[in-house]
């Protein structure tokens, strides 16, 4: 019987073109910007190691010819595009650290209120598949509640907590986490009602980045699997509304008509 984190690995392993993609080299732009330089080096290590294991497995398959066969990849980033990767990650950075400098609304509050009241009894987790989900739904609650509140205090909470910290490796997979963003994302909708929709779409990437970036700064895994999943949510949820818009550089102009406002 596999257990979560087998199924984590399983859900994904990142191809070239994925690695190569422009939402992959916007995240990655946009985690330098807002980890500590020692945090982004061991990312990037871990991602140099992941790239290396990647290419002696597949040395041994003949990819290139398929990838001939069937044309371009669709994750392959033109030049123009590739060129405003800084600066799409330096909008959605900005962003995000403007947000996280305002007061949670109400409906943020009563979030980290109802999460908080459950770490009293993080650690006394129970055992067993009756409460599995329960506990999850707790773990997840929590994990909210501290991305509302500040990056640190969610790392204070791993590094303190070490049976929260174990639950959280072992559920870690592509589900907990699009819980986990799902849940922050409804938060960041309801504090956002009277915005127009493009500007909320914008927050709505910039907080899946945030997410990603935050959780990956606690997950010790060396395989950076939190980014991946991470680039597998932006894909799902969001590409086709960027490419509706023309590209990333277009669905962000929204930004810049709030910033005149």
């Amino acid at each position: 019987m596999s257990s979560p984190n087998d199924i984590s690995m399983e859900e994904i392993p990142l191809e070239d073109d994925e690695r190569n993609s422009i939402e992959y080299k916007i995240l990655m732009a946009y985690a330098q910007r807002r980890l500590s330089a020692s945090k982004y080096g061991k990312l990037l290590k871990n991602e140099a190691n992941v790239q290396k294991s990647s290419s002696l497995i597949r040395r041994e398959v003949k990819i290139d010819h398929q990838r001939d066969k069937d044309g371009p990849s669709q994750g392959a980033v033109d030049e123009g595009e590739t060129a405003n990767v800084n600066h799409v990650a330096d909008k959605l950075a900005k962003l995000v650290a403007s947000r996280s400098q305002e007061s949670p609304s109400d409906v943020s509050f009563k979030i980290m209120c109802r999460a908080s009241g459950q770490e009293q009894d993080d650690s006394a987790l129970p055992d067993g598949s009756e409460g599995k989900e329960h506990d999850e739904e707790k773990i997840i609650q929590t994990i909210v509640s501290l991305l509302r509140q500040s990056g640190d205090r969610l790392e204070e909470k791993i590094k303190k907590d070490r049976v929260f910290y174990q639950h959280f490796k072992d559920v870690l997979s592509y589900t907990f986490f699009k819980r986990i963003t799902d849940l922050f994302l409804e938060d960041v909708s309801a504090d956002s009602t009277s915005e127009p929709g493009g500007q909320v779409q914008c927050k709505k990437v910039a907080f899946t980045m945030e997410v990603a970036t935050r959780l990956t700064a606690v997950d010790n895994h060396p395989m950076n699997l939190v980014l991946g999943f991470g680039l597998k949510y932006l894909r799902e949820h969001f590409k086709p509304w960027i490419q509706d818009q023309g590209g990333w550089e277009k669905a962000l102009t929204s930004l810049d008509q709030e910033e005149v406002e």
